[in-house]
């Protein structure tokens, strides 16, 4: 038994379901009968509800859970079943967005259970609802229980009509602890409803791929077994094809189910990988950091995700990421999304600014999530680049202009950027022109060089170390401020932006075999102050990555410090070619195409 619910495996062979506070566990008195036309038809309605405690979001106390202020909310669009006393489900229904059911019972006495679980196969639009034809299916799992789903189920039973057959899933924290737990499911599977809400947005009927979310009492934040609840941080993954968020649930430690910024930030993950494209190379981050710029999106995406789906049209000031934990979940930290980036923390490798700068583009728009996903749909889901706030800007302005949600002064001033780096040569004032996802004239760095410096040590870097891509041609390409990598001073540096460099290279010809040899490695040496020439089996220096549309196409990530490899590049395909650091720092090296 785990905290307020109970495993009740049915008698007749039924799968798995974790009940709430008043037990789902079948009759053990009365015979196991499923069979139907037992009673003759009746009809049950009433209302699933769960209880709720806000995330403080404001003020000295943000970053608890404010029980004092808990509230009963709408259990929405859930599955609802009448099941026999084997564990059946002899009649399935949904409920609204109030939370009302009508269950058609025909059968033995039945008991009502309300599943934490979405499923539609084309959801007729309700009233002001975004989604119409869309299709889901989400579950909210315990991952320590063998993923039994979790349910709540009525108290009593019945066999005739009835009205006023209501459920809530309970939330009671008394003296410090828990006491019940049974609204945590309902709580996940609604914020998650939110999100589903807002992608409907952009797309009324889109067909959403099935989610696990695994939440329980026992999942806390260290490294090991999953089936233990050792996961680390609430996190999105796939697992044997499936689309699953872990979500943290640890009491006096850190719990997420009532986070709804870090639940919803967990489900932008999962649409980003569902719905678009995410080259995020992931690994630890902070706000603050200078990221690799594919980490930063993803996880500025997550955030301003998390605000877009969390954030009623009264509460745009409010947009204010909460992450609760310690002891009573009274000590957490928050930020808010609307607030804008500052001094060094500008720019694409910045999930800061990547963060507000999509927040923005939404409110500015009416909080409406269309242009977002068109540009990232249409655009950024196919960029020969890498996905980064670089190329989402360039599809965005590509396909409303400049001026639209005050685009120009978001990345020029706010940003501090040049919004001619969107377009290939100067953008115009509307719509059209050429996107360039990879500032192929150097704008940003020309941007970034005046006013920028890398890393934890205050060092600055030439534009061309600024740059994002560089370009490579045949032949020879002999060292530039491009070519070297550094720390940075970061004690994990392998997903930051200076340990990272990126080009960009097309095969005009015919296809053909081409091989890209990195050589001539040099080093500063501190012993003599000066660069000196680094032997290729000195050290593990550089691995290679070479992408096409965000695809791997061949990789070299051996033990020597000069990277090459040979792929098929095909005619008119531009690849994109990454050089990262593996061991300490390279001041520059040259890169030989053939």
């Amino acid at each position: 038994m785990i905290l307020n619910f109970v495993v009740a495996l049915s008698g007749c062979g039924g799968q798995g379901i974790l009940g709430g506070l008043f037990g789902a566990d079948e009759d053990p008195s009365k015979p196991c009968v499923s069979e139907a036309a037992q009673h003759v038809p009746f009809v049950l309605t009433g209302r699933v509800q769960y209880e709720r405690a806000p995330a403080v979001k404001s003020g000295t106390s943000s970053g608890r859970i404010n029980y004092s202020a808990e509230e009963t909310k709408p259990a929405r669009r859930v599955i609802v079943q009448a099941v026999d006393n084997c564990g059946n489900a002899v009649a399935e229904s949904r409920t609204d967005d109030g939370g009302n059911y009508s269950l058609s019972v025909a059968g033995y006495d039945v008991k009502v259970r309300a599943l934490a679980a979405l499923k539609e196969d084309s959801y007729e639009r309700q009233g002001s609802e975004a989604c119409n034809g869309a299709a889901w299916n989400v579950s909210v799992l315990d991952n320590t229980q063998g993923q039994a789903q979790y349910a709540h189920d009525s108290v009593s039973s019945y066999v005739a009509t009835a009205s006023g057959v209501n459920l809530t899933a309970s939330l009671t924290h008394v003296s410090g602890k828990y006491t019940s737990r049974a609204a945590a499911p309902f709580a996940l599977i609604d914020t998650v409803l939110n999100g589903i809400e807002k992608v409907c947005q952009g797309s009324p009927a889109a067909q959403f791929p099935l989610l696990y979310v695994n939440w329980s009492a026992n999942n806390v934040a260290i490294s090991g077994e999953r089936s233990l609840g050792e996961i680390i941080t609430s996190h999105f993954t796939i697992e044997q094809g499936v689309r699953s968020i872990y979500i943290l649930g640890k009491e006096g430690a850190d719990t997420d189910e009532l986070d709804d910024h870090v639940v919803a930030h967990e489900f932008g993950h999962y649409v980003e990988d569902s719905f678009y494209r995410a080259d995020s190379i992931g690994g630890s981050h902070a706000l603050g950091d200078e990221l690799e710029p594919t980490v930063a999106f993803g996880e500025g995406f997550g955030n301003a995700f998390s605000a877009i789906a969390s954030v009623a049209s009264t509460d745009l000031v409010k947009a204010t990421y909460v992450d609760t934990s310690g002891s009573s979940q009274a000590s957490g930290f928050s930020f808010s999304v609307d607030t804008a980036p500052s001094g060094n923390d500008r720019g694409i490798y910045s999930e800061i600014s990547a963060q507000h700068f999509l927040w923005r583009l939404y409110a500015n728009g009416g909080q409406n999530f269309l242009k977002i996903h068109q540009a990232l749909e249409d655009g950024q889901r196919l960029t020969p680049a890498l996905t980064t706030l670089q190329s989402f800007a360039s599809y965005y302005r590509n396909l409303n202009g400049s001026s639209s949600e005050s685009l120009q002064t978001l990345w020029g001033t706010t940003l501090g950027g040049n919004i001619d780096s969107l377009c290939v040569g100067t953008c115009a004032n509307g719509a059209g022109g050429t996107a360039d996802p990879f500032d192929q004239d150097g704008d940003l760095g020309l941007a970034y060089e005046a006013s920028r410096n890398y890393g934890v040590s205050p060092v600055s870097y030439l534009r061309d170390f600024w740059n994002p891509y560089r370009a490579l041609n045949s032949g020879t390409n002999a060292a530039t401020d491009h070519d070297m990598t550094s720390k940075g001073g970061y004690d994990y540096a392998d997903n930051k932006f200076g340990m990272n460099r990126w080009y960009r290279y097309t095969h005009a010809g015919a296809p053909a075999t081409v091989r890209i040899t990195v050589q001539s490695l040099y080093e500063w040496s501190t012993e003599s102050e000066s660069i000196v020439a680094l032997s290729c089996s000195a050290r593990d220096s550089l691995d290679m990555y070479i992408y096409r549309v965000g695809d791997f196409v061949a990789v070299d990530d051996g033990s020597g410090g000069c990277p090459q490899k040979s792929f098929t590049a095909q005619q008119n395909q531009t690849y994109v070619i990454v050089i990262q650091g593996y061991e300490g720092e390279v001041s520059k090296y040259d890169i030989v195409i053939q």
